[in-house]
C-alpha cells in the first residue's frame, strides 16, 4: 500500500511538469492529425508549443524561482545569537545513484546533494560542539545518508560528529524519524533552496524547529524581472520550471495530508 501511495505520488508530481504536458500535447496533437482530426490535433500542438515558449525564456523561469528560492535567506553564524543552543546541523538528502561503479562519489550524490553537504560541513564547523546529521534512505547496497557520511569524513568531519538517519525516503518521513532526536531546540535545516519551503513548512507543522540554510540555488545574480540573457527557450529554463511545479506539486500533496 505503501509502495502504491509513493508510485501514484510520483506520477502526479510528474504529470506536473510543463515539460510532460508539452510532450503529451504535441505527440496527441500529430496523432490526432494524423486522424484526420485537424483542427483538434492543431490546437493541441500550439499548446505544446506555447507551453515550451511561455516557459522556456528567461523572464518567466527567473520569476518563478524568485518567488520558490528566495523566501529564506542563506545561513550566517554571526546573525544568530543563540548558537550555544544549537546542537544539529541537518542535512536533507536528495539523490544518490550510485552506478556505475567507477564514477567519483560526488557523481553518485550529484550536484544539488553535494551542495548541500558541502554547506552543511560548513555550518558545523562556524558551531562549537555540533553534531552533522546526514539523511536518506536510497535503494542502493549502501544508503544516502552512508554516501554522504563517507564524503563528509573524506572532508574531515569527525566520524564521532556525524549522526545518520539512514530510513527517511522524503521530507515527511525526516520529520518522523528525526522528532525525538531534535525534540523542540533549535537546529539548522540544510537543503536545496527550491526545496526550502517545502522542507520550512513540513518541519515547523511536526512542531520542530529549524533553522532555515538554504544551499543550491538555480537563479542566482542578482533578480530583475526582465533580465533576458538569451532571446531564446532553453533546455536549462525548461529543467529549472519542471522543478518549481515538482515542488509546488509537493506541498499541495503534502498540505492535503496535513503534513504541512
Amino acid at each position: 500500500m505503501a509502495m502504491l501511495e509513493t508510485n501514484l505520488k510520483n506520477y502526479i508530481i510528474a504529470l506536473s511538469s510543463p515539460t510532460a504536458w508539452i510532450g503529451i500535447f504535441i505527440v496527441l496533437g500529430a496523432l490526432l492529425f494524423a486522424l484526420k482530426r485537424k483542427k483538434l490535433g492543431k490546437i493541441l500542438v500550439c499548446s505544446g508549443l506555447f507551453i515550451f515558449f511561455f516557459f522556456g525564456f528567461d523572464p518567466v523561469t527567473e520569476f518563478l524561482l524568485d518567488s520558490m528560492e528566495n523566501k529564506y535567506v542563506g545561513f550566517n553564524a554571526k546573525e544568530h545569537k543563540n548558537l550555544e543552543q544549537v546542537k544539529y546541523v541537518v542535512v536533507l538528502g536528495g539523490r544518490y545513484v550510485p552506478e556505475p561503479s567507477f564514477h567519483p562519489l560526488t557523481t553518485h550524490l550529484g550536484p544539488s546533494t553535494t551542495s548541500r553537504l558541502i554547506e552543511g560541513i560548513r555550518i558545523y564547523r562556524e558551531i562549537p560542539n555540533s553534531k552533522l546529521v546526514l539523511s536518506g534512505r536510497g535503494w542502493a547496497e549502501i544508503t544516502e545518508a552512508e554516501a554522504l557520511e563517507k564524503l563528509a569524513l573524506g572532508l574531515g568531519v569527525k566520524a564521532e560528529d556525524i549522526i545518520l538517519d539512514k530510513i527517511s525516503s522524503n521530507t515527511y518521513e525526516h520529520t518522523v524519524n528525526l522528532s525525538k532526536l531534535l525534540g523542540k531546540e533549535p537546529f539548522v535545516m540544510v537543503t536545496s533552496a527550491i526545496h526550502m519551503r517545502r522542507a520550512m513548512g513540513t518541519f515547523m507543522k511536526a512542531g520542530l524547529n529549524p533553522i532555515p540554510a538554504p544551499t543550491g540555488h538555480i537563479l542566482t545574480g542578482k533578480y530583475a524581472l526582465f533580465n533576458m540573457k538569451v532571446p531564446f527557450p532553453t533546455g536549462d529554463n525548461l529543467q529549472a520550471v519542471d522543478m518549481v511545479f515538482n515542488e509546488y506539486a509537493g506541498m499541495f500533496l503534502y498540505t492535503m495530508k496535513g503534513q504541512m
